[in-house]
């Protein structure tokens, strides 16, 4: 019995062309589509291998040529990726791809969605045929080998996005090159952050080459002398689509770990709940903490911070890498405890939002304790015409959203003032303190400076050593900025003790045990929340637990808990 898989599916015979054109991802570029293509023959096969549309500024042309050609039996169109957002178009259903709404349809809305639905029902998965000998598989994202039962064990997934992830397909094309002989040969596009040529291995091809950003379109053609690959260079596109923010883009949308909310033209880009998780990081997610992009214009319209971890959290942060690492001399800020709200101006208005949503109740929070506290809008008017920035600031809102440590009021604590560039920079601390002052707010605390590092180690030793009684004055912890500018955060023994009490207490109130993690004192509190929760407590405010649980215990010296990597980072 042959060891060679068995492909259930027979292969197409397309011997009576006298020539196969394979035409790569073309991305809305038509005057290089029209060079690479020329007049279509009779005697001559052409297969497209889908991504039709986005990303180039031809759109309307490119559908508009495709729709004429689709019922030449000669003319066969293989589905990509961004053809979803075709598809659900044509359909009037729900368009996902940002691209696609900004860009695109604005391009192609005089088309009729009638022919582009009938177009439509022209695509195909993937072209699996002989010609002079040979065997070919074609697909738009490039699949790793033909499973034993054949192509029929093949997703469409797979044959449209490719096998593993973005980053796979040359571990795919060498599986392919080593499982399959060499006259089985596959043609794919989509895919191709490694710039490879159009001719990987004698026996795998990728098609994918840049097109919309002044790359090449690629293409092959097939013959009775062999397989001739062919680039034509695009010289009609967005000069700006291959750099600077819609590049940014692109590649926080390749990453699973990132999410994106759309409102209107502008996009906000976080990490996601996983990644925190999971510990993904990497230039991407760091990035993706409260960033606004204008997906239309290309421009970043409010950011916040990269993220940055806490004393211990990751191999780099640990207390005894930091003192050989930090750049001295370093200032510790007091950290404090609400949430991120950013303000920028955006079309001549303010802008002012949460770290995810614009329309978002803690937006709404920020909105209004910020106008609470400011004194000067015509200054905050004037400042930001003249500067691109965001300010960056803490809100602390008593009433609708509590953390642990208990302020006398509501306010708003100016943190920082981030360029609104693709590049992370902050303005001076002068130029912050000089800006909070004349907008009347307070500006984030410097507790002290540390000058060497052995200053730190003594200083940190200290902090852990923080009293946990109930009715001292306490603060969330520090973030320590060194003179370079990075930036690293440490939470203190109260407040992360009483993080973990906040959970435990969620825990009670939805009548769940107690973690056997507890120790002795936080055990008691568990039990004194379970007791309440059975008398009727139905809502969890942990300030005013901690200091009913004091008031009616006495039991205020807490012990010391490990510090523990923070994992409350808000998702708003």
């Amino acid at each position: 019995m042959s060891d060679k898989p068995v492909i259930v599916l027979k292969p197409a015979d397309y011997s009576n062309y006298s020539r196969i054109n394979v035409i790569g991802d073309i991305h809305g570029c038509y005057t290089v589509l029209q060079q690479a293509v020329g007049e279509i023959k009779d005697d001559e096969l052409y297969i497209f291998l889908g991504d039709f549309l986005d990303r180039g500024i031809e759109n309307a042309a490119v559908l508009e040529y495709i729709i004429s050609i689709r019922d030449r039996k000669n003319c066969h169109f293989i589905e990509g990726n961004h053809e979803a957002n075709l598809k659900n178009y044509a359909e009037d259903g729900d368009v996902r791809g940002s691209d696609f709404k900004y860009r695109t349809i604005p391009q192609i809305k005089d088309i009729d969605k009638k022919e582009i639905r009938m177009f439509c029902r022209r695509l195909r998965q993937c072209e699996y045929f002989t010609y002079c000998g040979k065997t070919f598989l074609i697909c738009h994202g490039g699949i790793s080998n033909i499973p034993p039962l054949g192509l029929v064990a093949v997703s469409t997934a797979d044959l449209i996005n490719g096998t593993g992830s973005y980053d796979d397909y040359a571990a795919a094309a060498k599986t392919w090159n080593q499982t399959q002989n060499s006259d089985f040969i596959q043609i794919f596009g989509h895919r191709n952050t490694g710039n490879d040529p159009v001719m990987m291995y004698e026996n795998v091809y990728c098609l994918e080459g840049k097109v919309e950003c002044g790359g090449n379109l690629r293409a092959v053609k097939i013959d009775k002398n062999g397989i001739t690959a062919c680039e034509y260079k695009n010289n009609v596109f967005d000069q700006a689509y291959g750099l600077g923010v819609p590049m940014l883009v692109r590649e926080l949308r390749k990453n699973t770990y990132i999410t994106e909310k759309n409102f209107g033209s502008i996009s906000s880009f976080n990490f996601t709940r996983k990644a925190f998780d999971r510990g993904i990081w990497n230039e991407q997610t760091i990035t993706a903490r409260g960033l606004f992009i204008d997906i239309y214009s290309g421009t970043i319209v409010a950011r916040g911070y990269r993220k940055f971890f806490n004393i211990g959290e990751r191999a780099e942060t640990k207390p005894n890498i930091l003192q050989k690492s930090l750049k001295f001399p370093a200032k510790v800020y007091v950290k404090e405890n609400g949430f991120l709200g950013l303000l920028s101006l955006y079309n001549g208005e303010i802008f002012a939002t949460s770290k995810s949503n614009p329309f978002s109740e803690f937006a709404g929070y920020f909105r209004k304790v910020f106008d609470d506290c400011c004194k000067d809008t015509v200054y905050l008017h004037e400042y930001l015409e003249k500067n691109n920035v965001t300010l960056v600031m803490e809100c602390i809102d008593t009433v609708n959203d509590p953390h642990i440590i208990r302020y006398s009021q509501s306010k708003v604590v100016l943190l920082d003032i981030i360029d609104n560039d693709i590049e992370f920079s902050r303005r001076s601390s002068e130029e912050v303190r000089e800006v909070g002052t004349k907008l009347g707010i307070e500006v984030k605390t410097q507790s002290c400076t540390l000058d060497s590092p052995e200053e730190f180690a003594k200083w940190y030793e200290s902090q852990k050593k923080e009293t946990l009684d109930p009715l001292a004055e306490h603060i969330e912890g520090y973030v320590i900025e060194d003179a370079s500018g990075y930036m690293v955060k440490f939470k203190l023994p109260f407040y992360s003790f009483w993080k973990n009490m906040r959970t435990a207490s969620h825990v009670a109130l939805s009548g769940g045990s107690m973690d056997r993690s507890l120790n002795r004192n936080g055990a008691r509190f568990f039990n004194w929340v379970t007791d309440k929760v059975n008398k009727g407590l139905d809502k969890i405010n942990i300030i005013e637990l901690r200091e009913q649980y004091v008031k009616e215990t006495g039991d205020r010296m807490l012990p010391d808990i490990p510090q523990t990597p923070d994992s409350s980072e808000s998702t708003d």
